[in-house]
């Protein structure tokens, strides 16, 4: 059989960008309950139809938007040895699903994420990193959230729970119902980046507090005893919500109709809105304009790494920003992405 190599098999938690995991070993370093940071690398080889690991299909034909399958064996067909793998909305997906991208069938896939349980497997969620046939992908363009102490009528914010040193970040959600999911991320310097817009909530001021609309201009609300939230692009009954900031820098943010605030629930990882106390409340982050105090500009710095310039399309034009015309450029510096404006 064909094994994706990666060197020598490092402990859990020791994989790395130059000595990944084959899948056959991420299989069986897995430990449930326990969320591990990994290098994984394998073939792509199909993915999840369905709501079931026994969903999977391989091959092109009926291939899901949200997932994929990698083994270690580019003909792999039993499911017991591959791993799932999550594509959250934003560019990973658009990169690397099958749906659209048909020709990655097939494909050596070298990937950074969370081996986590994923339907019902072991599995890797939250990917934020990855190789596809040897090509590293342009830098993405990141938006960038700063920590906001009150709420101002008609901005974007992000929900960022904080949990374990880390913030779980609200999604929009992908139907008309349920709860919202979640991605992982950190703050630095009271400041959290993204690579999707699909976590942007604005919230307008209205007759008895505030609507919230989705990154697809719908309205959040609530309707009948459910705790989880519906959208809708018409206003309607049940999506004025209030927004009182806590002192410990949270905000309570309530459904008038029922009375149930927003909360992120450790026990089910998502957003509902409960009566009673039942999770974390989130902090607030607002978005950052372009042009806004988070924009900065990188210089060359040896001693920090050679830097490379792209166009906001990703398209590389350099390696320094002497000679360029005025506009906005994703600048990537070591690990540091950011967008700058000349």
């Amino acid at each position: 059989e064909a094994e994706a190599q990666g060197g020598e098999t490092p402990d859990p938690g020791e994989s790395s960008k130059d000595n990944p995991y084959s899948v056959t070993t991420a299989i069986s370093k897995f430990v449930s309950g326990k969320a591990q940071d990994v290098w994984v690398k394998g073939y792509i080889v199909g993915s999840v139809n369905g709501k079931n690991i026994s969903d999977a299909v391989f091959g092109v034909e009926n291939a899901s938007n949200t997932n994929l399958l990698m083994a270690a064996s580019v003909d792999e067909t039993d499911v017991a040895k591959c791993v799932p793998v999550q594509l959250p909305s934003g560019s990973i997906r658009e990169n690397l699903s099958l749906q659209t991208n048909p020709e990655n069938i097939g494909k050596e896939l070298m990937i950074n994420a969370s081996m986590v349980a994923y339907f019902g497997v072991p599995g890797l969620k939250e990917p934020s990193e990855y190789v596809l046939d040897g090509e590293e992908p342009a830098p993405v363009e990141k938006t960038t959230y700063k920590k906001a102490t009150s709420i101002e009528s008609g901005k974007t914010y992000i929900l960022a729970a904080e949990v374990d040193g880390e913030f779980k970040v609200a999604q929009n959600l992908s139907g008309n119902y349920g709860y919202l999911n979640v991605v992982s991320a950190k703050a630095e310097n009271e400041q959290i980046e993204l690579t999707s817009d699909n976590n942007g909530f604005v919230f307008t001021e209205t007759d008895g507090g505030y609507t919230i609309v989705d990154m697809q201009n719908k309205y959040v609300y609530m309707t009948g005893n459910y705790n989880s939230f519906n959208v809708s692009a018409e206003p309607q009954d049940g999506m004025v919500w209030t927004v009182e900031a806590n002192a410990d820098g949270t905000f309570k943010i309530t459904n008038v109709n029922t009375s149930k605030y927003i909360q992120y629930s450790v026990k089910f990882t998502s957003y509902g809105s409960y009566a009673d106390e039942q999770g974390v409340m989130p902090q607030l982050y607002v978005k950052v304009e372009e042009g806004g105090d988070a924009i900065s500009e990188i210089m060359p710095n040896v001693e920090d790494g050679a830097i490379e310039v792209y166009t906001i399309n990703g398209v590389k034009v350099g390696t320094s920003l002497e000679g360029l015309k005025d506009g906005i450029y994703i600048v990537k510096q070591g690990n540091v992405v950011k967008k700058i404006i000349k």
